[in-house]
């Protein structure tokens, strides 16, 4: 299969749980655990739907209480056979992102990585 794991490493006191979980191609994301807890982890896993599919796309947003200005959004796309990989993510709220835990964005990032089956680690902070 043609999966992408997106590995979250949450550095914020603030425990997130997604929500607005839309899918184009592939399965459901997976959860594990259900929620992203505050200093901890979680991984996210999609898969192509089937063999010949297209590749997993969709998104989802890290969701901290009712107040969706608290937030941190994700959208990602990793295309069977050609294509560009890409995993985007926008905080909003009193959150910063970051793809390697040392340069950090109040505004969205784009990675492109590359390979057949991607594992991304993404970081979350309170600014």
């Amino acid at each position: 299969m043609h999966y992408l794991q997106m590995s979250w490493k949450n550095l914020a006191d603030n425990d997130f749980s997604p929500t607005q979980i839309v899918v184009k191609n592939g399965t459901n994301p997976s959860f594990t655990p259900s929620t992203l807890p505050a200093e901890g982890n979680c991984n996210v896993y999609t898969d192509q739907s089937g063999n010949l599919q297209a590749g997993p796309e969709g998104s989802y947003v890290w969701q901290f209480g009712t107040d969706q200005k608290n937030s941190v959004s994700c959208q990602y796309h990793h295309p069977a056979g050609t294509g560009t990989t890409s995993v985007t993510v926008t905080p909003n709220g009193a959150y910063q992102v970051s793809f390697n835990g040392s340069t950090w964005s109040s505004s969205t990032i784009v990675a492109n990585p590359t390979g057949t089956n991607i594992t991304q680690q993404i970081y979350i902070k309170s600014t």
